[in-house]
């Protein structure tokens, strides 16, 4: 009667090996659609980038002026009002003067940052840009090293 078991067991363990190897498999398929739907979708991505115009150093004392260009690209739905919910805040230099974001082409935003090197603490500023709407989020940080 064992012997009747055992090819009884091992036909069950294949059977179970070949519904894994199934689902392994299953699942790396819908893992690619969601990806690739993701990538063809393009919503809900956001990208910033930013140029220094004015005032570049390898490392920078208090006083120092810079001019800063930003550039967001956002979901092409977002409209003037969308990019009040862009905030750019600085850390250990000041904004002397900000222009209003202006739209590229859709989805596509500029604005210039004006901005004094101040006092840092930790050897390094930073100008930060924050975005927080229903369709898209960021945050980057852009460094400036300070001199000793």
């Amino acid at each position: 009667m064992a012997s009747v078991k055992r090819p009884a067991l091992k036909e069950r363990s294949q059977q179970i090996n070949s519904v894994m190897k199934s689902m392994h498999v299953f699942a790396n398929v819908i893992t690619v659609l969601f990806i690739g739907i993701l990538l063809l979708s393009g919503t809900g991505i956001a990208q910033v980038m930013t140029r220094i115009i004015s005032g570049e150093k390898g490392a920078y004392v208090k006083g120092d002026k810079l001019i800063i260009e930003v550039i967001i690209e956002v979901n092409p739905k977002s409209c003037k009002d969308g990019m009040s919910m862009t905030k750019v805040y600085p850390s250990g230099l000041e904004i002397t003067d900000r222009l209003d974001w202006i739209e590229l082409k859709p989805g596509v935003w500029k604005t210039r940052v004006n901005c004094v090197i101040g006092v840092c603490k930790k050897g390094v500023g930073m100008l930060t840009i924050i975005r927080r709407t229903d369709k898209d989020q960021l945050m980057y940080q852009q460094k400036f090293n300070m001199q000793d």
